[in-house]
């Protein structure tokens, strides 16, 4: 059985060296139908990275806490419990916000107490008791640069803050740094490091408040861009799909093609293997082996370079078993596609074939 197994691979080896012109079609369908595929994908990938991302600019990984009206407000300290929480990626504790002036006579400009925790607002200064202010904040106060005196609450300015994106409307504030733990908080601002923890996160936020007070704020989030975030990944998967099976057909239509036209012009050759003793069924394994070899080879070829493109759209290795997958539904497409071909050739009367000039 072994042997004529080897022997039927080895002959289909022959067939598909001496038919160069169809088994290099063939190796062509093979290699574009995985690396076309994947190309693409990788294509989607880098397109849904950058709708994704505009998404989360608009706040889907953001949570925020926001204390009951005329209420004790939040503790400081549940910014740095909130913190400590897996997948948190920074959070920022805001006071109430009160309007105040410097000396200079400058216009007024909302003051907001700040605990920030890895949050992306940088602070710059000598000392760490009094008030900070950014470039648009001291020029609305009238302040030459980052010091001065705010006179509404009798406070020293002693250094620069500058917040950037999602905070840059914090630019507009002057602030003080919260020390006290127990000092009230208006709101708290959650960044998590992946949308996948936004639900986990705000599960918990209540608890890390504690007491009456968690009972009573409200969580701000938005389940409509989870929504949309999950909206975007089924549409690129199902264009995926779509687009693999619209190159799976393809390939199947072409391989049938080239396959029946080989088989049409060497119908002489297998009336002679026919008339020598080969049975239908060495003649359809015969084709469909001889289709197989380079559909193999190619798609082996178009997977590997697909998967490195993919790769570098991803910015790190790609699952290799996409790849793997696609690379053999292109071998089967084209396989599958030349067992038509084959069983006409095979199912032909060898003597009525020989006698055709």
């Amino acid at each position: 059985m072994i042997r004529a197994v080897g022997l039927i691979l080895a002959e289909s080896a022959r067939v598909a060296l001496a038919a160069r012109a169809v088994t290099g079609l063939v190796l062509l369908l093979g290699f574009v139908v995985p690396a076309s595929a994947l190309a693409v994908a990788g294509r989607n990938v880098e397109g849904q990275a950058a709708v994704l991302n505009r998404l989360d600019d608009a706040g889907s990984r953001i949570l925020t806490i926001v204390s009951e009206a005329g209420g004790p407000g939040l503790p400081a300290a549940a910014a740095d419990r909130i913190a400590s929480l897996e997948g948190v990626a920074w959070v920022l504790g805001l006071g109430r916000a009160s309007d105040v002036r410097a000396g200079g006579g400058g216009g007024p400009v909302p003051l907001r107490a700040v605990r920030s925790i890895r949050a992306p607002v940088a602070v710059s200064g000598a000392s760490r008791q009094g008030a900070f202010v950014s470039e648009e904040s001291a020029r609305r106060l009238g302040l030459a640069g980052g010091f001065g005196w705010l006179s509404t609450i009798n406070v020293p300015v002693v250094g620069w803050f500058r917040a950037v994106y999602p905070l840059g409307a914090l630019n507009t504030f002057a602030i003080v740094p919260v020390e006290d733990e127990e000092q009230p908080l208006e709101r708290i601002i959650v960044a998590v490091s992946d949308v996948a923890w936004v639900e986990q996160t705000s599960a918990h936020l209540r608890d890390l408040i504690g007491g009456a007070i968690g009972d009573s704020v409200s969580i701000e989030w938005s389940p409509e861009l989870l929504a949309a975030r999950a909206s975007v990944r089924d549409e690129v998967a199902r264009r995926d799909r779509l687009l693999v099976l619209a190159l799976l057909a393809s390939a199947a239509i072409l391989a049938g093609i080239v396959v029946f036209t080989w088989t049409l012009g060497a119908r002489r050759d297998f009336g002679r293997r026919r008339a020598l003793g080969a049975s239908r069924s060495q003649l359809v394994l015969l084709v469909v082996t001889a289709t197989a070899m380079p559909a193999l080879a190619g798609a082996a070829l178009g997977s590997l370079a697909g998967w490195a493109y993919l790769s570098a759209q991803l910015g790190g290795p790609a699952d290799p078993r996409f790849a793997l997958a696609v690379g053999t539904l292109a071998v089967l497409a084209c396989c599958g596609a030349s067992i038509p071909p084959a069983l006409l050739a095979a199912g032909r009367d060898p003597l009525r074939v020989l006698r055709v000039p």
